[in-house]
């Protein structure tokens, strides 16, 4: 069973060496502040995120909080390292420190196409 989560389906730009660069696609749940994109997925007792930064490479993972389904531990891991058990606490410090942004979404006939 999933919860309702709505994901976003971003497509990335930015200019390097003067020119438009597609930096990819990927599905996002939240945008915080910083341009950290957090990537969420929810199941029961069970929780992921990943949080994610725009580089001059791409988009490039920082770390990442899950919650075990069958212990209920909290684990996390930064980009590259391997994980560790945290507690509830710490996960949530973290979880905490990436303030998400309210996006306001319009339909796309009102953007402009000129």
């Amino acid at each position: 069973q999933t919860t309702d989560q709505t994901f976003y389906l971003l497509q990335i730009h930015s200019i390097k060496d003067g020119k438009l660069w597609d930096m990819g696609m990927d599905y996002f749940t939240y945008v915080c502040e910083g341009g950290i994109l957090e990537n969420t997925e929810n199941f029961d007792d069970s929780a992921y995120h990943y949080f994610y930064r725009c580089t001059e490479n791409g988009v490039e993972p920082i770390e990442k909080i899950v919650r075990d389904p069958i212990s209920l531990y909290w684990g996390h891991a930064l980009a590259g390292q391997d994980g560790k058990t945290v507690t509830e606490e710490k996960a949530k410090s973290i979880l905490n420190s990436y303030k998400r942004l309210e996006l306001d979404w319009k339909p796309f006939a009102k953007y402009p196409l000129s």
